[in-house]
């Protein structure tokens, strides 16, 4: 009969060790990757409801179905809050998204467009004191106020200095320069009526008459078509568009839940937008950023509140 050695039996459980540590290892690999956006299905061609919108296979495949993302055609329901400003909102059944879009009609004569912070606030270093989306919505006469650009923290998180990225002009002022990988949306007022357009990037050439431009992140809507992106994650979101007119302005906020996946796609923002009306948009600033206000309603903002580095601000005439 063979007895093993000390060493021998020291190996055999070593061995044994390593093969369960092994184990371990693949099954907690599991539950990580599992915890990780799931990769979507493409979205299946639906009766009525790709109307006007092309989507290529490539940002398809970035979507969800699309009955998951948006009510179907005819019935959209719009809620007005006031004159020339309208509000849809809409929840999937499986609760992963909810998002509000805010409708305005420029052509109405109702509001006119600012910049906030304006240039007095600046400092000489392009920095800024955050703002609170919040607060501007509590100003008189103000109907709706949203975060725009990106930043960088200009002192550390701690700080409350913001240096924004990209391209910012109000009041005909540029304060900050413009980062061609992102694309922007300008304001500008012609004939005594204000009317918008998105830059695709923030390169292109900004008409001589506009009052206001704000960088966002990447266009992902354009000439009616949903741009596809390298990369795939739901999160909150914060999506600006124009129609083909240049008179109606969609701002989309796409909700993230609580300690839930969930949260909406570029494509997927770019898709509601664009079956809303929309031919030309672009990603503002959002996850923890994300902040919509209007007729003095949270339509949806992120919690805690966050300072943004500036807003685009509706102001009732």
């Amino acid at each position: 009969m063979h007895t093993d050695t000390p060493r021998v039996q020291y190996g055999r459980q070593k061995a044994s060790r390593t093969v369960r540590l092994f184990f371990v290892c693949l099954c907690a690999a599991s539950v990580i990757c599992a915890c990780r956006t799931a990769p979507v299905q493409p979205a299946p061609m639906e009766a009525g409801v790709y109307v006007d919108v092309h989507i290529p296979e490539a940002a398809r495949a970035h979507m969800r179905p699309i009955s998951q993302l948006a009510p179907a055609q005819g019935a959209w329901q719009w809620e007005r809050l006031s004159y020339g400003m309208e509000l849809c909102s809409f929840a999937s059944a499986d609760g992963r998204l909810a998002w509000h879009l805010l409708r305005i009609d420029l052509a109405s004569g109702a509001f006119c467009v600012r910049g906030v912070p304006g240039a007095a606030q600046f400092c000489a270093d392009g920095s800024v004191t955050g703002v609170y989306v919040r607060d501007i919505a509590r100003e008189p006469r103000v109907a709706a106020a949203v975060n725009a650009s990106p930043y960088d923290y200009a002192r550390g998180v701690f700080s409350a200095l913001r240096r924004p990225v990209g391209l910012y002009m109000t009041d005909g002022v540029l304060l900050s320069a413009p980062a061609a990988r992102y694309g922007a949306v300008w304001f500008a007022r012609r004939d005594g009526v204000w009317t918008a357009d998105v830059l695709l990037s923030q390169t292109d050439a900004v008409p001589s008459d506009a009052a206001c431009v704000f960088g966002g992140f990447m266009p992902v809507l354009a000439d009616g078509a949903v741009l596809a992106m390298s990369g795939y994650s739901l999160d909150s979101r914060i999506c600006v568009g124009v129609d083909e007119s240049k008179t109606q302005v969609f701002i989309l906020a796409a909700e993230k839940p609580f300690l839930r996946q969930g949260g909406a796609s570029f494509e997927e923002c770019a898709y509601i937008i664009a079956a809303a009306g929309a031919v030309r948009a672009v990603q503002l600033d959002g996850g923890s950023s994300s902040a919509l206000y209007a007729a003095g309603r949270r339509i949806w903002a992120s919690r805690p509140a966050r300072r943004a580095a500036n807003a685009i601000v509706f102001v009732s005439r």
